[in-house]
């Protein structure tokens, strides 16, 4: 075992036992919350942009406030209803299922996270050394065959995702 499947262990680890923690509807509520955020920006960066130039002298601090302040107001503010809509689910009958699928979800989000730090280390690894194979640490664990698959299916999915839309 190297010590890149250790971090990949301690990832998925701390991953499954947040999710027991916190329960599936949370982290949905939370992964929901973190997407809505991003769709605000999307829409409102323009029109809080040129509303902010007004207070301020710097467009490009207006940019960056408006970026952090739509962000932020819309991220914590729904992250705030995904902990309590959490608390009232783990607090009810169904509170133990609830921990338990979160355990699961959590396990999948730590080798998704795990996944996309592999892609990374390949990517910097063949940009900087492209002759040369991949660093043994890497390819002898135990991790390697597991985040090789789940790093090939994701890049054929935005491989062939990217091929639908243009």
């Amino acid at each position: 075992m190297t010590i890149f499947d250790i971090l990949v262990l301690s990832v998925m680890a701390i991953a499954a036992i947040a999710g027991l923690f916190r329960g599936l509807l949370e982290q949905l509520l939370s992964l929901g919350a973190l997407l809505v955020a991003v769709v605000l920006i999307g829409f409102a960066h323009e029109p809080a942009t040129e509303y902010l130039a007004t207070m301020t002298t710097s467009e490009t601090g207006a940019s960056l406030l408006a970026y952090m302040a739509l962000f932020l107001i819309g991220y914590f503010g729904l992250r705030w209803i995904a902990r309590r809509t959490g608390q009232r689910s783990r607090e009810s009958f169904l509170g133990p299922i609830d921990r338990v699928l979160g355990f699961g979800f959590g396990i999948i989000k730590g080798l998704l996270i795990s996944t996309v730090v592999f892609l990374l280390i390949i990517l910097v690894h063949e940009y900087a050394y492209a002759t040369r194979e991949r660093p043994e640490w890497l390819t002898e664990g135990r991790t390697y065959p597991l985040l090789n698959a789940c790093g090939d299916l994701i890049v054929d999915y935005l491989a062939e995702r990217q091929s639908t839309l243009g």
